[in-house]
């Protein structure tokens, strides 16, 4: 029963002690592999069950949080505040749970020689290892592939393809895709190597874009355009967490500095900051093509122009990345 001002202060709060924390998570998760193994083939399956683990959950998640809220809600119908206590709560336990089975379910095999350089001179040693700051750029830019395409289908499907059912349908497609993709990549990177891997995926998000400009109202056409985005997180996530380690030992053998753990945690930012910037973007979009949120049924031209800039955008993302 707080005031307004008090929810909106304690939702804050709560946010960034939810960022802070999963923060602390993320970065020394994502440096375990460097430690875990020097194998490259390994550390490669290791970052594909990473990204498989990560597209199960966000899978389970999109098919069961609705059904869950309803269920706990009062109406057993329209979701209210007790159906999400009860899904905060059911996700709270699964995330102290697994995270637990990670911690003390990995050993630390490799002790590598602890870093003793400042802050300054690792930021640096970074600046001079260019396979870093390709992997960063790589993680932007797919980041803001992914960011943009989860937020904009909502408003494509809407006005443009006029179905809201084509919005599961795409997203569903996209996101599950991964977990049958990702059983292939090791095999693909082993074949292939990381550099080419990255190049056609990139490809893929060119692929997706372009299709999705020739698909017009063609539901064939659209959902094809879906599993090429699905391809492009297939074939990269998996790549990037496995390069991780490796560009670490890279900027060893460079600098004398090594530094796993700022790498990761400039991805972790490059990850959040796409996401922002993305958000930013499609609204930045919208407001250019004319939309107007309390209208049913937009302008042609706005219509028009979500077309456009969802195929032209992840175009535009995929030759970036591969650049």
């Amino acid at each position: 029963e707080w005031s307004y001002s008090g929810k909106l202060a304690w939702a804050y709060v709560m946010y960034l002690l939810y960022v802070i924390f999963s923060t602390m998570f993320q970065m020394p998760y994502g440096s375990l592999s460097n430690v875990m193994t020097d194998d490259l083939k390994e550390r490669t399956m290791l970052g594909a069950f990473r990204d498989w683990g990560a597209n199960l959950a966000g899978f389970l998640l999109n098919m069961f949080a609705v059904t869950i809220i309803t269920h706990f809600s009062a109406s057993d119908q329209n979701m209210d505040k007790r159906g999400y206590l009860a899904l905060g709560i059911i996700v709270a336990v699964c995330c102290v749970l697994f995270t637990s089975v990670a911690a003390l379910g990995t050993k630390e095999r490799i002790r590598p020689p602890k870093n003793t350089a400042k802050l300054t001179e690792s930021l640096k040693s970074i600046g001079q290892n260019k396979p870093a700051l390709c992997i960063l750029f790589m993680v932007f830019f797919i980041n803001s592939f992914v960011a943009f395409r989860s937020t904009f289908t909502t408003y494509y499907a809407l006005y443009y393809l006029g179905d809201e059912n084509m919005i599961p349908m795409i997203l569903t497609t996209m996101y599950t895709l991964p977990l049958l993709g990702l059983l292939f990549v090791p095999k693909l990177i082993e074949m292939m190597g990381n550099k080419r891997m990255f190049i056609i995926s990139g490809l893929c998000a060119i692929l997706s874009g372009g299709l999705s400009l020739l698909a017009g109202t063609n539901t064939t056409l659209v959902v094809l355009s879906a599993i090429f985005g699905g391809l492009t997180l297939s074939g990269v996530f998996a790549n990037i967490w496995g390069c991780m380690p490796n560009v670490a030992d890279y900027g060893e053998w460079k600098t004398g500095i090594r530094a796993p753990g700022l790498i990761y945690g400039l991805a972790t930012f490059a990850i959040k900051l796409a996401v922002a910037l993305s958000t930013y973007l499609v609204g930045w979009l919208l407001d250019w093509g004319g939309y107007v949120g309390s209208l049913e049924v937009q302008a042609d031209h706005t219509v028009q122009f979500i077309y456009m800039a969802n195929g032209v955008l992840p175009i535009l993302f995929g030759i970036i990345g591969i650049v």
